[in-house]
């Protein structure tokens, strides 16, 4: 971990209510480089705050005398001295609050202060901004010089030994060679490639592309051939894999039509199934029911009998992607998120 391959997972704090997975639920930490705590939020004027303070610093896990979830983290770093904590602003939930305080340079400023001031406060390793995602090359300037903001803040408060990352999908927007400078991580989200939004069952995480682009028209190792040939280095590469899959209902299989979606495991019983399920849910599916296919690298389940496909990352996938991970010479793996594990 320390200067060989990372693994990297993030955890949401939202899990310590409806799923009450904590920070102590997490099984082999010894194995991971890097935790992020995912997230906390942006205000109009660009400060940083912590999205949901009792879940943070307050709720007791029943175990552990740390209350809350970051200072439970704090508890797997202290027993794991290799492991890196990074705090998480944005995701998708609070992307939509990035666009205003990027614009100014007192809004960036502000950003870049108080978020720093979290990763005093709360002893992270450093910072991962998630913007999903700017929408034009003036918002992509703009997240640009808010990361430069930010490296610069956590440079004068920690003489460069904080990380700074970002999530990432294939966006034109971004002047990637100039953020390259600056970021220590690219993290690739190469997931949801297909789903309830689609009109035919397809493949949600496939590392190669296919022909027939109704499969899939999305592959992950066109993403990362999109930014090595913009000058990153493989060095500094994520490869995202989801712990959660797509279903389909109603299908022949991938490139075929569906009628609907179930509720997954994620579903809230209301009249918007989602169609996700956590890997956990899913594990034990029946290995006839089970499907590979090698040159994609895309896994899959299909029920005759329901005529239900769910598109997923299995063992066997995963496997054939770690591989796909040491013959490119990326910088390592990451999954959203650990709580469907």
């Amino acid at each position: 971990n320390s200067g060989g391959l990372k693994s990297m997972i993030y955890y949401p704090n939202r899990a310590v209510y409806a799923r009450k997975f904590f920070p102590s639920n997490i099984t082999g930490v010894e194995r991971f480089s890097h935790i992020f705590s995912a997230f906390a939020n942006v205000s109009p004027d660009g400060t940083v705050t912590l999205d949901d303070p009792y879940a943070d610093l307050e709720i007791s896990n029943g175990v552990s005398a740390s209350k809350g979830a970051i200072n439970q983290l704090q508890e797997l770093k202290k027993a794991n001295s290799d492991l890196k904590l990074i705090l998480s602003i944005g995701g998708y939930t609070y992307s939509p609050n990035f666009a205003a305080p990027a614009s100014t340079p007192g809004g960036r400023e502000r950003f870049a202060r108080s978020a720093v001031e979290l990763v005093k406060t709360h002893d992270f390793d450093g910072i991962d901004v998630d913007w999903e995602y700017p929408e034009d090359q003036a918002q992509g300037e703009n997240f640009y010089q808010l990361l430069a903001a930010t490296r610069e803040e956590l440079d004068a408060a920690d003489g460069n030994t904080k990380l700074l990352t970002t999530a990432v999908s294939v966006n034109p927007q971004l002047p990637i060679e100039k953020m390259d400078k600056i970021l220590d991580y690219w993290l690739l989200m190469e997931y949801d490639y297909s789903g309830a939004f689609d009109k035919v069952a397809g493949h949600t995480a496939n590392v190669h592309a296919s022909a027939d682009k109704q499969v899939t028209p999305f592959d992950t190792d066109s993403a990362v051939q999109a930014y090595k040939q913009r000058g990153v280095r493989s060095s500094k590469l994520i490869l995202g894999m989801p712990l959660y899959g797509h279903d389909f209902v109603g299908t022949e299989g991938p490139s075929k039509s569906f009628s609907s979606v179930s509720d997954g495991s994620w579903g809230t019983g209301d009249d918007d199934p989602t169609g996700v399920w956590d890997y956990k849910a899913i594990a034990d599916t029946e290995p006839s029911k089970l499907k590979l296919d090698r040159d994609l690298i895309a896994s899959w389940s299909y029920d005759s009998n329901t005529r239900t496909m769910v598109s997923y990352d299995t063992p066997e996938a995963a496997s054939l992607k770690a591989k796909y991970i040491l013959e490119t010479d990326l910088a390592g793996a990451m999954w959203w998120d650990i709580t469907g594990d």
